[in-house]
């Protein structure tokens, strides 16, 4: 027999109002599937300025079921969607579990958290990024020689499917001193077709020495509701006043009569080839180049070195000096200075002849016929002969000997 009605009441009115304190509902509840997350934003990447339509993706994307104790279902969870801090109006959940979206004009650039709530759940965790409606490149030599003045280029393309108005809001060389930039001049107007391209120059300032200089430059923009700038920058070396150093590898002291080998050397300066270089050795005082030392149009590349071998020789006692002196053009840019060095030389006079004195004749003839007077004068009688009327053979004296051999070879550069 069925369970009297009285009895099923009464176990059944603590359910009841169980029921009716927790708002009337009997039966629901939310399933592991329904938990909700943001997995991914598509684009991940819009342009400032410019309405676009998103689609965001995730789990848990459908209405919470509720069922009240009459049977009855309702979906009431409201959808809210937040870009930043801004709420976007008019989330759409679609029935394939997506929601759309639009992303208003108004956010400048910068990269956002993305963030949805549907009724009582939360998610975030994707990013979405907002560009600038411009890319700005710039292309600029990588150095630039002193007194040197070279072109660089600013291309603007545009992003946006419309006009986006430009302006010029700075251009510059740091640090001071090294450089100048000039003559950009950009449209007003970049239209989403082709990009643009303009020129301008930069300026060497003539840096004393070389420089680990910049060139920066600023766009401004606007579009719709929006406007800002777009840097860009490249990397410049600016070369010093170039200069040229020399040496002459030779004696230091040299005899009357000797000859002795040198070297003269020019070097080029480490970033710049050298054209139509002329380098001359010459000697004075009491030395003399033994050949010609001298070349006239040759070229160095930069940071090599020109040879010239040759010799020195003594002509007569006392100082000397040999001295180089060096021109050049630079390829480019302004030319390096005038090379003029002189070095001091030492002449010797060389070892005299062995002569004997008046007193040691004296001592070697005393008591002999034809002793020590007459031959201390036969010795310094010009055109001496020994031996003659005395029956020998004819014999010159040794005269002490003076001279030596050398000569210049070709130039050399390394």
């Amino acid at each position: 027999m069925g369970e009297p009605a009285a009895t099923f009441a009464r176990r059944l009115g603590p359910a009841v109002l169980a029921g009716v304190a927790l708002g009337g509902c009997v039966c629901g509840h939310l399933r592991t599937k329904d938990q909700l997350s943001l997995d991914a934003v598509e684009p991940a990447i819009a342009v400032a300025g410019v309405r676009t339509q998103l689609l965001l993706r995730g789990n848990g994307f459908r209405p919470g079921v509720v069922t009240d104790v009459d049977g009855k279902t309702a979906t009431a969870e409201s959808l809210s969607l937040r870009i930043g801090p801004a709420e976007v109006a008019g989330p759409v959940l679609r029935a394939d579990g997506a929601i759309e979206a639009t992303l208003p004009d108004t956010l400048a650039p910068g990269v956002y958290e993305v963030s949805i709530s549907l009724g009582q759940r939360h998610a975030a965790g994707a990013a979405l990024q907002i560009v600038a409606p411009i890319e700005v490149a710039l292309e600029a030599p990588g150095d630039l020689a002193s007194g040197e003045e070279r072109p660089f280029s600013v291309e603007v393309t545009s992003r946006a499917p419309s006009d986006v108005m430009l302006a010029l809001e700075g251009l510059g060389v740091s640090p001071d001193g090294s450089a100048t930039a000039s003559g950009l001049v950009l449209p007003v107007l970049v239209g989403p077709q082709e990009p643009v391209k303009v020129f301008g120059k930069l300026i060497s300032e003539r840096p004393a020495a070389i420089a680990d200089a910049a060139l920066a430059v600023s766009v401004h923009w606007s579009l719709g509701p929006l406007s800002g700038t777009v840097d860009a920058a490249a990397s410049l070396r600016a070369l010093g006043v170039p200069r040229m150093t020399a040496s002459i590898d030779g004696p230091a002291e040299i005899e009357v009569g000797d000859q002795r080998p040198l070297s003269a050397r020019l070097w080029a300066p480490p970033d710049v080839d050298l054209a139509h270089v002329n380098l001359e050795v010459t000697a004075g005082g009491g030395a003399a180049l033994a050949s010609n030392l001298s070349i006239s149009g040759a070229a160095i590349a930069a940071g090599g070195a020109l040879s010239l071998p040759g010799s020195v020789q003594g002509v007569s006692a006392g100082p000397g000096w040999l001295e180089l002196d060096a021109t050049a053009v630079a390829q480019r840019g302004d030319p390096p200075s005038r090379v003029s060095q002189r070095y001091a030389l030492a002449i010797r006079g060389g070892p005299a002849p062995a002569l004997a004195t008046a007193a040691d004749h004296a001592r070697a003839g005393a008591g002999r016929p034809g002793g020590a007077g007459d031959r201390l004068d036969e010795w310094h009688r010009p055109g001496h002969r020994a031996g003659v009327g005395r029956g020998g053979g004819q014999r010159r004296h040794p005269r002490p000997a003076l001279g030596g051999s050398g000569g210049s070879g070709g130039a050399g550069v390394s």
